[in-house]
């Protein structure tokens, strides 16, 4: 189902593209949106596996990478024409180089960065049931914290309390831009950390 929505997702965008109106946001939101859902959906069924075997370094198959970089690709195009979607192509690219396996010093550095600039950006975009003529980053950078406090080598931690700091700061941020099932999420991952990261 993924891969047949990247698919439809992959021609739409092409055909938003070449048609012309880049003015129209409602579409723009609409592929937007479509794209956030299979991306969430392909980190959730690797997630899933992930827990089944923890600490193995689940490999993800082939076809599940490349679905994931096409939408990514997807994403990107966009993104030339929404600014901030920046932080979105940011932390997605950091979740496929987790998924994959890849070096983790450039993924640190990628989710270390994603809604780190918080600058207003242009674009109409719905937060916490408004609508809003900038967007701050903020769910991203909330995001790239879980990930990176959930998926990096613990050595790439500055301090053990790191690790609790930052799953503190994206409850915060979840919390105040009413993502509860995230915020629900994070809260059970801050009561699993040892003793000595609090």
């Amino acid at each position: 189902m993924c891969n047949d929505t990247t698919e439809f997702l992959e021609e739409a965008v092409r055909f938003y593209l070449d048609r012309g109106e880049k003015t129209d946001t409602t579409s723009q939101n609409i592929l937007i949106l479509g794209l956030d859902w299979c991306f969430q959906a392909r980190t959730y069924l690797w997630q899933i596996q992930e827990k089944r075997l923890p600490g193995t370094g689940v490999e993800v198959s082939q076809v599940d990478l490349q679905g994931f970089q096409r939408d990514l690709r997807s994403l990107r195009q966009l993104a030339e024409l929404a600014p901030w979607l920046q932080d979105r192509v940011s932390l997605q690219e950091g979740v496929l180089r987790i998924m994959a396996c890849a070096a983790p010093s450039r993924t640190q550095h990628l989710l270390e960065y994603t809604g780190l600039r918080f600058a207003v950006r242009p674009g109409l975009v719905c937060m916490g049931g408004r609508e809003v003529g900038g967007y701050l980053g903020e769910w991203e950078h909330a995001l790239a914290l879980v990930m990176a406090c959930r998926y990096l080598p613990i050595q790439l931690l500055a301090s053990p309390g790191e690790r609790a700091g930052m799953l503190t700061e994206a409850g915060r941020l979840l919390e105040r831009l009413g993502d509860k099932r995230r915020f629900d999420e994070v809260t059970a991952l801050l009561k699993t950390l040892p003793t000595n990261y609090m």
